[in-house]
């Protein structure tokens, strides 16, 4: 959770309502508060990679989020279908624009 501006903003990891697997296609969702008791609802912002050799093709988890200088940074660990397990990083000026740095680069967000 973040805090500025009289507005706090969380990140989150959630399953669909009916999986059985607790580590398996969990999505990352943000919400935002005014008073830190009432929340929108939630939007998703990152999801699995669909593709067979994605490194987060089976899961997002574990979701930090950092803003500095205008920029929304969001770090999290994600699963392959392998069990292979890495730390990423998604960033953009707003949450809606989040680009994962592993493919796109820091140029497209940084300028």
């Amino acid at each position: 959770i973040i805090y500025e501006n009289g507005v706090y903003e969380i990140v989150f990891c959630a399953r669909p309502q009916n999986s059985t697997n607790n580590l398996v296609g969990l999505d990352a969702y943000y919400a935002m508060s005014y008073d830190g008791l009432n929340w929108t609802d939630p939007i998703k912002i990152l999801s699995p990679d669909d593709s067979v050799s994605g490194y987060d093709n089976c899961s997002i988890y574990r979701l930090s989020l950092v803003k500095a200088d205008g920029v929304y940074m969001i770090y999290y660990s994600s699963m392959s279908d392998w069990y292979v397990w890495k730390i990423n990083l998604a960033a953009g000026k707003d949450i809606s624009s989040l680009v994962g740095m592993g493919r796109d680069g820091f140029d497209a967000v940084f300028e």
